[in-house]
């Protein structure tokens, strides 16, 4: 996968996953803003729809093609497990940030591994599939943001989200917004005071490899 690369000072890794259109470099600045110091690893969506950047496939607008959105989990998990290994960062100290459909490829991911992210933040993500069936996410902490006003990713959609990974047992805190789609100034915010007051709290010692 293209991705880019930047080895900080911390054993702290986030990995990036942009929205539709966008590329590697979207999430770069949330990345600095949020912790200077830790390793970040962006990714590109592999998926060239009519030259815009995805990480998986649609079948119309709104309308997800499920094949592609599994392939693409399991090839991100591949890539992060090999990523580990050539990069020499610890894979149970990943941070993801996810953005519009890479937040929603990040919930697929949850949906199929329990713990292929320690800690996951995520802007505007929607219900990847269903139905779902979720692995145990106790170890998992989640901070997601959506606006009200979003036309995109519909307010009852991000609070049936939260339900669904509360249900599995993963810690979801939720932030909205008045605004729309945009990730605003306030929900940047609140996400860097959620993952400076609360960050690997947790004993990583019965963390394992993710497995593929």
């Amino acid at each position: 996968m293209i991705h880019v690369y930047k080895k900080g000072t911390k054993d702290i890794t986030f990995v990036l996953l942009h929205s539709a259109g966008g590329d590697e470099n979207e999430l770069m600045y949330v990345a600095q803003m949020f912790d200077p110091q830790a390793n970040v690893l962006a990714v590109r969506g592999s998926i060239n729809e009519y030259g815009a950047n995805r990480f998986f496939k649609r079948k119309s607008l709104g309308q997800y093609d499920e094949d592609s959105l599994t392939i693409e989990t399991h090839k991100l998990a591949t890539f992060l497990r090999e990523s580990s290994k050539a990069f020499k960062f610890d894979i149970s100290k990943v941070i993801l940030l996810g953005n519009g459909s890479g937040a929603t490829l990040g919930i697929n991911c949850l949906f199929h591994y329990e713990k292929m992210f320690h800690k996951v933040i995520l802007f505007h993500p929607r219900i990847p599939r269903r139905p779902y069936y979720l692995p145990d996410l106790k170890q998992i902490n989640v901070f997601m943001t959506a606006g009200e006003n979003d036309y995109m990713t519909p307010k009852h959609e991000v609070v049936e989200l939260m339900q669904i990974l509360n249900s599995a047992n993963a810690h979801v805190d939720l932030f909205f917004t008045k605004y729309g789609h945009q990730i605003s100034k306030e929900e940047l915010e609140s996400a860097k005071k959620w993952y400076i007051e609360g960050h690997f709290d947790h004993d990583f010692s019965d963390q394992e490899e993710i497995e593929v």
